[in-house]
């Protein structure tokens, strides 16, 4: 699966009443007990390891910002029903018959690669993206000092860097779909709208002569 998408790369709270309030996180530093935390800030860390906490955390909202382009540039071509109009257009006569006919293959070749690159099996999940690992890292960071911290923390970071390895290679390919996508979209709607003009240019009365 990753190498198809390697392929694809190149190519283009408060405890309820009578209950006991739990306890600090076990090993968590001291700083941390009893604080609220941040949910948008790394914890604190080394600057190598905040950096790849916030570098997950681009990357899990990267993943949900292009699968969503893609499908709002999906509803806009079919609530549009540009593929019916350029239909329509290509069995006419004249120039708006000339660009539907040389802009629709384009269009229907875009429109059916950006629903199998959000279709196919991703690399990572489409959803969670690499929260899961970014969870256990978050864990790892805030463990207090020894070397249990050293050994679970060299595994989250490890197993976070591969997943942000797999996730940056499937919105990078998606992100090149959506990008060419919007722009056959606006260059049909171009065409349809120069096509739906012409008429009324034509049939426009002349202006009155002085």
């Amino acid at each position: 699966m990753v190498a198809t998408w390697l392929a694809l790369a190149a190519s283009a709270g408060a405890a309820g009443e009578g209950t006991a309030t739990a306890g600090p996180q076990p090993g968590a530093p001291a700083e941390l007990q009893g604080t609220a935390r941040d949910f948008d800030s790394p914890p604190p860390g080394l600057a190598a390891d905040q950096s790849l906490w916030r570098a997950a955390y681009e990357a899990n909202n990267r993943v949900a910002l292009e699968r969503g382009t893609a499908a709002r540039l999906q509803q806009r071509a079919r609530a549009g029903q540009y593929q019916q109009r350029l239909d329509a257009l290509v069995e006419g006569n004249g120039d708006a018959a000339r660009r539907a006919a040389g802009i629709r293959s384009r269009f229907l070749a875009e429109w059916a690669r950006s629903f199998e690159i959000a279709a196919r099996p991703w690399p990572v999940d489409p959803t969670r993206a690499c929260r899961y690992p970014m969870l256990n890292f978050e864990g790892a960071m805030v463990m207090a000092e020894g070397a249990a911290k050293t050994a679970q923390l060299s595994g989250a970071r490890r197993d976070l860097t591969e997943c942000l390895d797999r996730a940056r290679l499937a919105t990078d390919v998606m992100a090149r779909s959506n990008g060419d996508f919007q722009a056959v979209i606006g260059e049909v709607e171009e065409v349809l709208s120069a096509a739906s003009a012409a008429p009324a240019s034509r049939d426009a009365a002349p202006a009155e002569q002085p």
